[in-house]
This record gives structure tokens, C-alpha cells and sequence, in this order.
């Protein structure tokens, strides 16, 4: 009887943790404001505002936005300003997951 419990208990447990492995994050990814400094496709490089260097990964997955339009990687050059929402790989590196072209704030 109590290894019909026991197991039942485990049975549960695994349940519950393959519910709470499949839910998607709630929380929203972090975003970074910058200037472009280069590309070469997979790998972007900005400038924050505060004069910080971050470089984000882009796979075949991250999307680049203009406004609602889809953009190619290489549409976006040196200079211009955009923001990157990012999460963090498991390397510990981060992959850009939307890169959207934005307008200047002083501008």
C-alpha cells in the first residue's frame, strides 16, 4: 500500500513538471535600444546610448522589422538606430529575436 502511494505521489510530481515545462513565459523578453555598428548576418553589433558595445546572435528565427514590415538582415546599416528584443542562450550569449528599425528619439 505504501508503494502504491509512494508511486502515485512520483506519478504526480512528473505530471506537474511536464505542465509546467510546456506553459510559455509569461515574462517579456528585455529590450535594447541602439545604434547599429556592423552586421555580418549573424551576429549584431549596437551601441547603446550609454556608450555599452552589445552584441546579439541572430539565427534564421529572428525577425527584423521596419514599422509592421519585414526586412531583410542586410537592409539595416551602420548607424541606423533600432531596438532588439533578446533572450539568453544557453551558451549565455544572447539571441536577438525581433530587431525593429526605430526612429531617432532626438530626432
Amino acid at each position: 500500500m505504501r508503494t502504491t502511494s509512494i508511486l502515485l505521489a512520483v506519478l504526480l510530481l512528473a505530471g506537474c513538471q511536464m505542465v509546467l515545462v510546456s506553459q510559455p513565459s509569461a515574462a517579456p523578453m528585455p529590450t535594447f535600444l541602439g545604434t547599429v555598428k556592423g552586421s555580418d548576418g549573424k551576429v549584431l553589433s549596437i551601441e547603446s546610448d550609454d556608450g555599452n558595445t552589445m552584441q546579439f546572435t541572430c539565427t534564421r528565427k529572428t525577425e527584423f522589422l521596419d514599422g509592421k514590415k519585414r526586412i531583410k538582415a542586410t537592409d539595416l546599416q551602420p548607424g541606423e538606430y533600432v531596438s532588439v528584443e533578446a533572450k539568453l542562450a544557453p551558451d549565455r550569449s544572447m539571441d536577438a529575436v525581433v530587431v525593429h528599425r526605430e526612429k531617432r528619439p532626438d530626432a
